[in-house]
């Protein structure tokens, strides 16, 4: 009787300690939570930005500058020459959307799923109270910085292209002009 009595107080003790570490954790596991449908958001905001037209874009984009090197010899008047500028410099961007755009989908998709884990490991009390903060922590930077890394190219992405749509119109007369009256062809650009 007395082991029983002995059994059931420790194992009462054990799910009165376990009860009480989940708890424990239960700010934190709503700041994970909180920081999880932020990555997810700024995650959409960028899978939503249209890699189909942002490569047509850069397909028009290189062949029009390729052209424009090679047949732009003389001098052009200053605001032809700004706008020739601006447009050449949306390449660089427009390439590295391209080249980066894999990796931050991979990288913001493991930071989500990380949080959610660490968040159900903290509230099943599986995560030793020692090595919790730092996990929490380490999280709390990576997925701040995926965030980042979203909206910057989120953000990036739709300045070039704005820039792209406010110069063509100049760079196509200048096209035209030096290509009598026609636009050249335009060819997949290289990444």
């Amino acid at each position: 009787m007395k082991l029983r009595l002995v059994i059931l107080a420790l194992g009462g003790s054990m799910l009165l300690l376990a009860c009480g570490r989940s708890h424990v954790y239960d700010a934190s596991v709503k700041q994970l939570d909180s920081l999880k449908v932020v990555v997810e958001q700024a995650l959409d905001g960028y899978i939503k930005t249209d890699s189909a037209s942002c490569r047509q874009v850069l397909n028009k984009q290189a062949s029009y500058a390729a052209f424009m090197m090679s047949h732009v010899n003389d001098t052009i008047p200053a605001n032809e020459a700004q706008t020739l500028r601006e447009f050449y410099a949306t390449g660089t961007p427009l390439r590295h959307f391209f080249s980066t755009r894999a990796l931050l989908i991979s990288d913001a998709r493991t930071s989500v799923q990380q949080l959610k884990n660490l968040s159900h490991d903290l509230t099943s009390g599986a995560v030793e109270s020692e090595k919790a903060i730092g996990f929490i922590n380490d999280e709390k930077i990576a997925a701040e910085k995926i965030i980042s890394q979203l909206k910057q190219s989120t953000e990036q992405i739709h300045i070039q292209l704005e820039t792209f749509n406010r110069t063509l119109p100049v760079v196509e007369n200048m096209a035209r002009r030096y290509n009598q009256g026609a636009l050249p062809p335009v060819t997949p650009a290289e990444l």
